[in-house]
């Protein structure tokens, strides 16, 4: 399996009624986030990970006390998307800029600050799935 090269939105058939966590999660994906949905059960936490392009993975842990493994997996992802968003900003810099361009001392850190407005920056959300009604 290889990884998507872009976004890709995924819609859920409105008859697919057998998971309906997927239905929920994939309503709420957009391009540009990375997005950790979990859902706590007696023993367990359910944990979906929905990255940048659109692409999910899913893993169910032990539960533990005030969801401190989740921070792991915050830490993590927070990391990695600030990671990427610099990397994607300055690959955008690049790209705008002349041939012949050097990196070296020549990319002054006022160019670095410029950088926000090339590409959109990645964002991380964290949500909770509660059962409603019971």
């Amino acid at each position: 399996m290889y990884p998507l090269p872009h976004y890709h939105r995924l819609i859920i058939d409105s008859e697919f009624n057998q998971h309906k966590v997927l239905k929920l999660i994939y309503a709420h994906n957009r391009d540009h986030h990375v997005q950790l949905f979990y859902q706590n059960h007696r023993k367990t936490t359910d944990i979906y990970i929905i990255d940048e392009r659109g692409c999910l993975y899913h893993q169910s842990t032990a539960m533990e006390k005030n969801n401190t493994h989740l921070n792991h997996f915050i830490l993590f992802l927070d990391s990695v998307v600030s990671r990427l968003s610099f990397s994607n900003q300055f690959n955008a810099y690049i790209d705008s800029s002349t041939d012949d361009l050097l990196l070296d001392s020549t990319v002054a850190l006022y160019d670095l600050e410029s950088l926000d407005n090339m590409a959109e920056e990645l964002q991380l959300e964290v949500f909770e799935i509660e059962k409603q009604g019971g």
